[in-house]
């Protein structure tokens, strides 16, 4: 009964692919045995992009106030789809994980501010 007044957002189509093709990313490292240490961080990093773009579905307001956005970045990105990833997928994903987690990526950038925001760290359960 409760869950029905939950207000659900409305996403573009650009965003719904966003998510889909980082969920498929996901989907694909977690049954391995990722060899390389780093594997679990870019595993972790993909999962923070996802729920990124979850918050600035639902909390647009507070982001962009704080020139935060997660979507247009991403859509530049024009992330391939895992199935139209030829030849070794982990090595593909090691680089595309690579670009978007460079110091100097926007991306990287605006994740880090965003556990600046009051409402994500109530959301994330930390101190405000």
């Amino acid at each position: 009964m409760y869950v029905r007044q939950i207000p659900i957002p409305l996403a573009s189509e650009q965003d719904k692919a966003a998510i889909s093709t980082l969920v498929s990313y996901i989907l694909h490292l977690t049954p391995q045995d990722l060899p390389d240490p780093s594997d679990k961080l870019m595993l972790d990093y993909f999962e923070q992009l996802i729920n990124a773009l979850v918050y600035e579905l639902y909390l647009p307001t507070d982001l962009h106030t704080h020139n935060l956005s997660f979507a247009p970045l991403l859509q530049a990105e024009a992330l391939p789809a895992i199935d139209d990833i030829t030849g070794d997928k982990l090595a593909a994903l090691r680089a595309i994980f690579q670009r978007l987690y460079a110091t100097d990526h926007p991306l990287r950038r605006n994740l880090f501010l965003l556990d600046t925001l009051p409402a994500i760290r109530i959301i994330e359960g930390k101190e405000v």
